[in-house]
């Protein structure tokens, strides 16, 4: 019998919830205004909404539930074709921005055409990475 006489690690002695990897993911400025008034709706739509924090002049979310990441990239994508205000080009650019961002913490994929499943976390945050979205 083979015994192991190495330290357990430090995260051994913490709940597994505590071991998890946070994610952040920063949500373009043009899209501030509606990040906020759908979090002050009653009852939320999703938990991430009420899970908004500002980081200096930045609004994130900081996470560890891959449903938090497919709810921002599906409000993203619906936001994209049926848009909650006047659609032009920097609320646009915002959304794409906040799905490339979602696509480089989880793998994503478009279900129909205007919804997003979030299959999996990635090991590592992508670099760079664009989400393949081309407009209709």
């Amino acid at each position: 019998m083979i015994m192991d006489h190495s330290a357990p690690s430090i995260a051994s002695y913490f709940p597994a919830e505590y071991n998890e990897r946070q994610h952040t993911v920063v949500i373009p400025r043009a899209l501030h205004s509606d990040a906020k008034e759908i979090g002050q709706e009653n009852p939320l739509p999703h938990p991430v909404w009420g899970k908004l924090c500002t980081r200096g002049e930045q609004l994130v979310v900081l996470t560890t539930d891959l449903s938090d990441v497919e709810e921002l990239a599906d409000f993203a994508l619906v936001e994209l074709h049926e848009p909650r205000r006047q659609p032009n080009k920097l609320r646009k650019d915002g959304c794409k921005a906040l799905l490339d961002r979602c696509h480089r913490v989880a793998e994503l994929e478009v279900i129909g055409s205007i919804h997003v499943l979030a299959k999996a976390w990635r090991p590592s945050p992508l670099v760079g990475a664009k989400f393949a979205y081309k407009d209709a």
